[in-house]
């Protein structure tokens, strides 16, 4: 799973987009900020995965952008439920 993380923001990184996980002993931040065809998602943190999953799938808080990008990450990460491509 970790193998498989790393070759995602690699890809992401080649693609012009950024994808983190930070870890700081205790606390675990998840953020994200997308880009696909000079459409942005802006920079979204959150403190879980769950509350991620949620944020990838809100076409509100992504002003509609990087849909393909957020649907790939939300599967990568296993995350519950669907991700529709059509909004």
């Amino acid at each position: 799973m970790a193998l498989k993380r790393v070759l995602f923001v690699t890809c992401l990184i080649i693609s012009g987009c950024g994808v983190s996980v930070n870890s700081d002993s205790d606390v675990q931040n998840y953020s994200y900020e997308l880009t696909q065809n000079g459409c942005e998602t802006k920079r979204h943190e959150f403190s879980s995965k769950d509350a991620l999953c949620d944020g990838l799938k809100s076409e509100s808080l992504n002003n509609g952008c990087a849909r393909s990008l957020r649907a790939d990450y939300f599967k990568s990460l296993g995350c519950p439920g669907t991700f529709s491509l059509n909004p």
